[in-house]
């Protein structure tokens, strides 16, 4: 009686759970349906397949997470990675006077703590065979100066270069880069054979307007015989000419630099070439250099100079046009693991270099 009493008290009540239940399975049956359409099922009514949708819908890009690839770069894609990497040489420098002491003693020491190079640099590909390379440098920060302040210099850039790889046999390349001028002065300032770069490997450089041996141009090099020979080929902007009375400056020609080396053990590929090895390669080999920028008007002679062969004695003296300038250089060098081969672990080794410059 009390059920009976129920119904007939809430008559609608029955009614409006059978609409709601419709309606929820109305709801279930057009989400299955949006479902089935987006995962290309058929759907139960009618046993016919969905129709595909006119337009495709574009997937939700995923979040690229970046790998750490094998010389340590942040890989992003198969050709898109960045490496990044810092340097910085701390030197401590105990310099003896040469001035006799008054009881004729030797000098005391000046020391010095300075920072010889500080460095940040970043090497990188987007696309396919394209490189590039910057490198930031503040150096002999905190080096102390002849009248006792200490150095603070502005960072500035060395290297900027981007770089396209068109085959072994041909790379080219544009921006600041480093001059192929001699074997020393390739190698990075971490393996110097010396503790620092030779006076035979900066004499190159005192050509002028160049920074921190490199400049400004374009570059051609590449690998020849299994990568045993490389060549470098480039024009750089080198020294300009002042201005003269019938023309405007810079009207000299590029600076031409070319380069041969020959690897006859292990082979180097690098945009610098090794000093230390440490024990991980095994080189021995031969480079040589050449150097060529003609000056044209540019420096007359200021003083009585000896002129190039043959022009006579009435082409010499003040006034006179100076004779091109050129350069050449050779290099031997060498890099024996003590263990008798190259191994990754490194070692001790025998290293050398003989420089020759003129």
């Amino acid at each position: 009686m009390k059920a009976v009493s129920l119904l007939q008290r809430n008559p609608l009540q029955g009614k409006i759970s059978l609409v709601r239940q419709a309606a929820l399975t109305a709801l279930i049956c057009a989400v299955a349906a949006t479902a089935s359409a987006q995962t290309g099922q058929p759907t139960t009514t009618g046993q016919q397949p969905a129709q595909p949708p006119a337009v495709s819908e574009a997937k939700t890009p995923q979040l690229a997470v970046a790998l750490i690839g094998p010389a340590r770069e942040l890989k992003f894609a198969d050709y898109t990675w960045f490496r990044f990497g810092a340097q910085v040489q701390l030197w401590f420098k105990a310099a003896q006077d040469r001035i006799k002491q008054p009881d004729g003693s030797e000098g005391s020491y000046a020391f010095d703590f300075y920072c010889r190079r500080c460095r940040f640099f970043t090497t990188g590909s987007v696309i396919k065979n394209v490189f590039f390379n910057i490198l930031f440098e503040s150096s002999n920060v905190g080096k102390a100066n002849a009248d006792g302040s200490k150095n603070f210099p502005a960072p500035q850039i060395l290297d900027a270069y981007g770089q396209v790889k068109f085959t072994d046999w041909f790379w080219l390349s544009g921006g600041s880069i480093l001059m192929p001028l001699t074997r020393n002065g390739l190698q990075p300032t971490t393996t110097y054979v010396s503790l620092d770069v030779g006076f035979t490997s900066t004499s190159p450089i005192l050509q002028g307007n160049s920074n921190v041996l490199r400049d400004l141009g374009v570059q051609a090099n590449g690998f020849l015989f299994d990568y045993h020979l490389e060549y470098r080929l480039g024009a750089w902007q080198g020294s300009r000419q002042g201005p003269i009375p019938t023309q405007l400056s810079s009207h000299n020609g590029p600076r031409l630099i070319g380069m041969l080396a020959y690897n006859f053990w292990d082979i180097e590929t690098g945009y610098v070439n090794g000093g230390h090895y440490y024990g991980t390669k095994k080189v021995l080999g031969l480079m040589a250099n050449f150097d060529y920028q003609d000056f044209r008007k540019a420096l007359p002679a200021t003083t009585p100079y000896a002129g190039a062969a043959g022009t006579g004695a009435g082409a010499l003296g003040a006034g006179v046009d100076k004779n091109a300038y050129y350069g050449v250089s050779a290099a031997a060098f060498i890099n024996y693991p003590l263990s008798g081969s190259a191994s990754p672990k490194g070692g001790d080794e025998l290293v050398g270099l003989a420089q020759f410059g003129y």
